[in-house]
């Protein structure tokens, strides 16, 4: 089985999330925005990730409040990852908005989750724990802000909980993020370097 990781984002009001830009490269638009985090210090200056030219996006989607929208990948080598984007849509809802970051194990690996053959393919909804304490809908995304241990499967066949232990984030890091602009998660903000090994 493979390592991987899955990234959280939780949202508290409508918008539209585009996972990697449609129309300009993120780390070209991330240089024009001046996204790089100058507390990181690369050794040998080797970079790593998903370019837009090798993975071009080829979904947008549609959330809704308290929608989480999980982005399951696997490292394409050991170190550590600095940052994290998300392209935003062209709305969100309100002219600043907040969602919330956080790095999760996955439970989602090939072979097992959405668009595996018996799931229907991402994006799908995929479920929720009970949260009676929650007054808005009585739903919690993530264990520890359910009131009991219950999966709610939202398809068929039934669905699991997506992710196992939070890797990064304690409990959601803040990313304020605009229409049409690319959000930024600085890694080196939080105490807890996010170390992943390849495969």
């Amino acid at each position: 089985m493979q390592k991987k990781i899955f990234l959280c984002f939780f949202l508290f009001i409508s918008v539209s999330v585009t996972l990697l830009a449609q129309v300009e490269p993120l780390e070209e638009k991330g240089k024009r925005q001046n996204l790089r985090d100058n507390n990181i210090i690369c050794n040998g200056g080797i970079t790593y990730g998903y370019p837009p030219s090798s993975y071009p996006s080829d979904t947008s989607i549609e959330t809704h409040h308290k929608d989480v929208v999980g982005v399951w990948l696997i490292a394409p080598t050991s170190g550590r990852i600095d940052s994290i984007f998300v392209q935003m849509g062209n709305t969100i809802g309100a002219k600043d908005s907040v969602i919330y970051c956080r790095v999760h194990r996955s439970n989602v690996y090939v072979g097992s989750g959405p668009g595996n053959g018996i799931y229907p393919s991402p994006p799908t909804p995929w479920g929720f724990f009970y949260n009676t304490n929650d007054l808005d809908q009585g739903i919690a995304s993530f264990p520890e802000d359910a009131t009991t241990d219950e999966w709610i499967s939202t398809i068929t066949p039934t669905s699991f909980p997506p992710f196992n232990n939070e890797l990064w984030g304690l409990g959601g890091f803040p990313i304020y993020v605009l229409p049409n602009s690319v959000g930024k998660c600085a890694i080196s903000e939080l105490p807890l370097p996010l170390q992943v090994q390849a495969g």
